[in-house]
């Protein structure tokens, strides 16, 4: 199995989170996932620090609140189509994320396939090329990383078709801690 995308500090910061249902109706369910001191008072939780809402309504779901996968914006993220019994099962990482997040171009990623290069390739010229561009650094600014990667696909000679497209690992591991807690404290409810 591929590596978690939640790392230990994200699943540490939810393990004493609570989840409370706030709206119960025959086509909607509402539920707020907070910490414990947090009280619910009108359908909200009076503390928001750390808090995140989950829709779940005929037309999929939706997940906004203080801790949401960042994705750059503030926005909650949809999965139309879906629902609570799908949501709260053992999903894979990999195919919870391809529901609710973009493939992209992300430093982190481009930095772990050069890595990759430089550790398996087979020709050892690639092997020099990728810890050269490792050696400059990956460039952190969305607009000077594009250049950057396929530039580094260019010299290494390999085809771009998403060799290091992947999710923003910030929003894959939130999310995926996210739906792992509330999945955990809705089957235990």
């Amino acid at each position: 199995m591929a590596e978690s995308f939640v790392r230990d500090y994200m699943r540490q910061g939810l393990e004493k989170h609570r989840l409370t249902c706030v709206l119960d109706t025959h086509h909607y369910r509402a539920y707020y996932l907070h910490k414990p001191d947090a009280t619910i008072v009108r359908g909200r939780p009076s503390l928001r620090e750390m808090s995140t809402f989950f829709y779940f309504t005929p037309e999929g779901i939706l997940i906004g609140g203080d801790v949401h996968p960042p994705v750059g914006y503030r926005v909650a993220l949809n999965a139309f189509g879906y629902d609570l019994n799908w949501f709260t099962g053992h999903l894979n990482e990999d195919y919870l994320c391809e529901k609710f997040l973009e493939r992209g171009l992300y430093a982190e990623n481009v930095e772990e396939w050069l890595t990759d290069v430089r550790v398996n390739s087979h020709e050892l010229w690639k092997r020099g090329i990728a810890a050269e561009l490792l050696e400059e650094g990956v460039p952190s600014e969305s607009d000077e990383l594009p250049a950057f990667y396929y530039g580094a696909l260019q010299r290494l000679e390999e085809d771009p078709d998403g060799q290091a497209s992947g999710y923003h690992p910030g929003a894959a591991g939130w999310l995926c801690a996210l739906q792992q807690r509330f999945a955990a404290l809705f089957g235990a409810a």
